[in-house]
C-alpha cells in the first residue's frame, strides 16, 4: 500500500504534472486566498513521507498543482450526481471485439528442452543465485 501512496505522491508532484484549471463558481477567490487547503509545509511533509527529493525552489510550485488537484476535486463533488448511474467500465456501453480462445501454435516445449543445458521433471535446472 505504501508503494501505491508513493507512486500517487511522485506523480502529483513530479515535473511532468500538467494539470488543468477547472472553473469553480462556488469558490470565490477571496475565500481560496484566505483559507489555503495546502499549504508548502505540508507539500515538505508528504513529499519527506513519500520518500521524495524536492527542491526548495520547486515546492511553491508543487504546492499549486496541489491546491489545483483539490480544486478541481471540490469543483467535481459540487455536481448534482444524484441521477447518474455509476459506471462498472468506461467500456461498459461498448462491445469489446475478442478473440475466441484457441490454441493456434503447436507446443514447441520438448524442444526447447532438447536445447537447454539442464532440466529435470519438465523444468530447466539453473544454478543457485542465493544462499
Amino acid at each position: 500500500m505504501i508503494r501505491v501512496w508513493q507512486t500517487v505522491i511522485k506523480g502529483l508532484l513530479s515535473r511532468s504534472c500538467r494539470l488543468i484549471k477547472f472553473p469553480n463558481p462556488n469558490l470565490n477567490e477571496e475565500k481560496k486566498l484566505a483559507n489555503p487547503l495546502i499549504t508548502e509545509n505540508d507539500v515538505r511533509k508528504v513529499a519527506h513521507l513519500a520518500r521524495l527529493t524536492l527542491n526548495e525552489k520547486d515546492i511553491p510550485e508543487r504546492t499549486k498543482n496541489l491546491v489545483n488537484i483539490l480544486d478541481m476535486i471540490a469543483h467535481i463533488n459540487d455536481r448534482d450526481t444524484q441521477n447518474i448511474t455509476p459506471m462498472s467500465s468506461p467500456f461498459a456501453d461498448t462491445e469489446l471485439f475478442l478473440r475466441d480462445d484457441i490454441v493456434t501454435e503447436p507446443n514447441k516445449r520438448d524442444a526447447a528442452h532438447l536445447i537447454a543445458p539442464a532440466t529435470e521433471s519438465g523444468l530447466y535446472l539453473v544454478p543457485q543465485v542465493i544462499d
